[in-house]
């Protein structure tokens, strides 16, 4: 199967979704939201696929966890060699331990209500894939 993203509308083009980047995109102070977005340097501009939008964080907050994310994510993508399957298995248990640690911050720096109870619901899933991860 092929890893291209084609897109068509304002913009037309495709994307290696293999070669693309994350990227952290703040916009000014006075906005105050942050894009999470792909990037590939064969695609002018960035697809946006996440908005890291938590009203209990301020802007520095934000962006902070955003470039955290970015950061994150492009380590994963290193096409790493494995030497046996219980290599894997360790490099995704520490990348499952710090998705966990990293939902944890974000759910207790959120604001109480619908916004913490997602929060609180998305920990726990990734709080449930760890147990199944270590058996």
């Amino acid at each position: 199967m092929s890893n291209i993203l084609n897109f068509k509308g304002v913009f037309s083009g495709e994307m290696d979704l293999d070669e693309a980047k994350m990227v952290c995109v703040p916009s000014k102070p006075h906005y105050g939201t942050v894009d999470i977005c792909l990037k590939n340097d064969g695609v002018t501009g960035n697809f946006c696929v996440l908005d890291v939008d938590c009203n209990s964080l301020s802007f520095e907050e934000k962006q902070k966890l955003g470039y955290e994310v970015e950061k994150r994510w492009n380590a994963g993508q290193k096409n790493k060699q494995y030497e046996t399957n219980d290599d894997r298995l360790k490099e995704l248990q520490e990348i499952m331990r710090n998705a966990e640690k990293l939902a944890h911050e974000f759910f207790v720096n959120c604001d109480l209500g619908v916004e913490r109870e997602q929060a609180r619901q998305r920990f726990e899933n990734i709080r449930n894939a760890m147990r199944v991860c270590n058996g």
